[in-house]
């Protein structure tokens, strides 16, 4: 099925991701996401098989609006106006276009991330105990002494004045 296009029955302009619906072929699906007021709208669809003109008209099933199909608009808007950035469009409102549906739907892009903070208290209870845990090091070792590395060019020093000690010596002989 080539030349794929929803129109709704009742007229309004409604949302659809992506905005060119591509064409059908044999065992794979279409999925288009779109937002609508209601759920009662029906949806025809149309295009060519073969050389033929092709239609069925669609009435979404009413009851509970399935879980997750919000998010699977979002993603696909959000893609849509990143793809904007590849044609020209305005970094500025391209962002703030993100922004907003990613805020709105509670998704990560690439300009907003979330925190989850758990607020799950994990103490059995509301009663909380404190206490004091004695450290102990192994049997015979100790805390190491911390010191500057004053120590360490001083023995340095020392080294490099014997050695220049021992190069003057060796040169008077020679």
């Amino acid at each position: 099925l080539r030349d794929v296009s929803l129109v709704w029955t009742d007229g309004t302009p409604v949302e659809t991701f992506p905005s060119r619906v591509p064409d059908l072929y044999l065992g794979e699906p279409i999925v288009v996401a779109a937002v609508t007021g209601s759920s009662a709208r029906s949806v025809v669809v149309t295009g060519l098989r073969g050389n033929q003109p092709w239609s069925v008209a669609l009435t979404p099933a009413a009851g509970e609006p399935a879980p997750g199909v919000g998010a699977l608009w979002a993603n696909a808007k959000i893609a849509s106006l990143m793809d904007g950035l590849a044609t020209g469009a305005d970094a500025a409102e391209v962002r703030a276009g993100v922004v907003k549906v990613a805020m709105t739907h509670h998704l990560v892009s690439a300009y907003t991330s979330l925190v989850a903070v758990d607020v799950t208290p994990t103490a059995p209870g509301a009663m909380l105990r404190v206490a004091q845990v004695k450290t102990s090091m192994p049997h015979g070792m100790t805390l190491p002494q911390t010191d500057t590395e004053a120590t360490l060019h001083m023995l340095l020093g020392l080294m490099a004045i014997a050695m220049a000690a021992m190069v003057a010596v060796i040169g008077r002989r020679a």
